[in-house]
């Protein structure tokens, strides 16, 4: 397996760990243990109550069904047993709904009462007509039971009302100040936790697409995932809005199709990637989110439709983090690469200046030389006819002499190799490195830019392998051979140790902005005109051949 793949899988690995060690820890604050518990009967579930009504002193058993047909001027009652466990568990009051009358009744005394002029006898309760319900949304009263009421009768009556309230079972409760404490700040962080998540993706969503609209990277399909997170927020913001009545910010009509657009926009999103990549890991990907939204819908509160949203936007932020950021590297790596192509180029017009002066000044000795050969012919001349050999020869040798130290080395016939060449060799001559050659000049014209960047990358780092071994052991070797319709370049030297590689390339590790990009400047330069590159070791040597067309 590539070892890029495997990296980026293990830290997607560890990434998916950290994220579930911050949910977990999240979301232990989201649930709680103790829970109220609900004692209302259900339409075919008494839920533990003895259910009857009271005529002449008769009592009449019911089925729970059976008080939704109960007139709004008949009172009828509920019984049951407290146990022992309710008392052990911390349960110290009752809630009951505010909408209509009620009076409780333990061991027929009476406890409590929300009408003051109810008939305190279990056997005969009346409630006014005039009884109204307290003003407000989610209002209860509450009753607190004594602290041996566990083995007791608890007895409560009620009756409908003749009001926008439909007929039906009373809503009664059983908890405590610290039950009720625990399940509202549970409840309200299930909503706010949430909403903050998906407030502070939405944010860092937008600030990445703002850096890369700087960094030219464009990136529309993001506002569709940036909207989608700040829906999301605002719909959790608005569930919050129900278990606060004091905030009403949230209460739009359009909020009713938050759900559904908060839904499609992550959708789209992953069908347009879908689409354009074809990709079939990002289409298991999207099997698996809706497969565990299904799952996660046994364990917790929402629903599949909210999970799958979720699930949803969590990997096309996922995706689009990747290809933004994949981006953005690729534009940071280019960015690099022309700098280092920029700076190569710098230095082979530095050396073509310096050699071209070189060049120059060698032809104006050559022609001041050529000027003065008259005069030492002259010279010569006397010499010999005052039969002063010796003299002659060794006025001969010191003009020899001076012709030969001011003739310029010839490595190649191509002008920019050799200009490349002609630097290296002053470089190698004072690190006391050998520099072998053998030139064949290329028998056609090459591009001067990949063919100076070629070389002077090869010769660079040659240089630089060399510098790390001791003066005997530094040689370099390079051989060129030319054929009608290739141009071969091998470039050996000595090395210390085995090279080190990144991206499936060697690397130097000299210190630097470039370092890296050598022998990948290299093999690009040789594909742009459609040549090739490798390397291998060789007993003890780095051995790079580059194959120009």
């Amino acid at each position: 397996m590539n070892k890029n793949l495997l990296s980026g899988i293990m830290a997607g690995f560890l990434f998916l760990l950290a994220s579930a060690a911050v949910c977990g820890l999240l979301g232990t604050y989201m649930h709680t243990k103790q829970k109220v518990l609900y004692l209302t009967p259900f339409y075919y579930d008494t839920n533990g109550w003895e259910l009857y009504t009271i005529t002449d002193g008769v009592r009449h058993t019911m089925q729970p069904e059976e008080l939704f047909a109960l007139d709004t001027k008949t009172t009828f009652y509920l019984s049951r047993t407290l146990a022992q466990s309710l008392a052990d568990d911390g349960y110290t009051f009752l809630s009951l709904a505010a909408e209509r009358p009620c009076a409780v009744f333990l061991e027929n005394e009476l406890l409590y009462t929300t009408c003051p002029e109810t008939a305190p006898r279990t056997d005969n309760v009346v409630f006014p007509d005039s009884y109204a319900p307290l003003p407000g949304r989610g209002e209860s009263v509450r009753c607190t039971l004594p602290a041996d009421y566990a083995g007791k009768t608890l007895t409560i009556a009620t009756k409908h009302m003749p009001s926008e309230y439909e007929p039906g079972s009373p809503r009664i409760l059983l908890s405590s100040e610290a039950v009720e404490s625990e399940s509202y700040m549970a409840g309200a962080n299930t909503e706010l936790i949430p909403a903050t998540g998906f407030a502070m993706t939405a944010l860092l969503l937008f600030g990445i697409w703002l850096f890369a609209l700087v960094q030219k990277v464009h990136a529309p399909r993001s506002l569709l995932l940036i909207f989608a997170a700040f829906l999301q927020a605002f719909r959790h913001l608005r569930q919050y809005d129900f278990l606060s009545p004091a905030s009403t910010a949230m209460n739009i009509p359009l909020a009713r199709y938050i759900p559904y657009i908060a839904f499609a926009l992550p959708a789209l999103y992953l069908c347009i990637v879908l689409w354009k990549s074809k990709s079939h890991l990002l289409f298991f990907a999207v099997v698996f989110a809706a497969t565990a939204a299904k799952l996660t819908t046994f364990v917790a509160a929402y629903s599949f439709w909210d999970y799958c949203s979720i699930y949803l936007l969590i990997l096309a932020v996922f995706c689009d983090l990747h290809r933004i950021l994949q981006s953005t590297l690729k534009i940071h790596t280019q960015l690099v690469l022309q700098t280092e192509r920029s700076n190569q180029l710098s230095n082979i017009l530095t050396m073509q200046k310096d050699f071209y002066e070189a060049k120059q000044m060698h032809e104006q000795e050559l022609l001041a030389l050529r000027h003065d050969m008259r005069g030492h012919f002259a010279t010569l001349s006397a010499l010999l006819d005052s039969h002063d050999t010796p003299s002659a020869k060794s006025y001969l040798d010191g003009i020899l002499k001076q012709h030969t130290e001011q003739t310029m080395v010839r490595y190649s016939e191509n002008p920019y190799i050799n200009a490349v060449l002609h630097n290296y060799a002053a470089r190698c001559r004072e690190n006391h490195i050998r520099l072998l050659h053998h030139m064949e000049s290329p028998c056609h014209e090459l591009p001067a830019m990949q063919l100076c960047l070629i070389f002077n990358n090869l010769l660079e780092n040659a240089v630089d392998a060399c510098l790390s071994l001791p003066a005997p052991d530094r040689k370099i070797e390079i051989r060129t051979v030319a054929r009608q319709n290739a141009f071969l370049l091998r470039v050996s030297n000595r090395f210390d140790g085995t090279p080190k590689t990144a991206n499936g390339l060697p690397v130097t590790t000299k210190e630097g902005g470039s370092h890296g990009y050598g022998m990948m400047n290299v093999r690009n330069a040789a594909e742009q005109i459609g040549g090739s590159m490798k390397y291998c070791v060789e007993d003890g040597q780095f051995v790079v051949t580059v194959m120009l067309p």
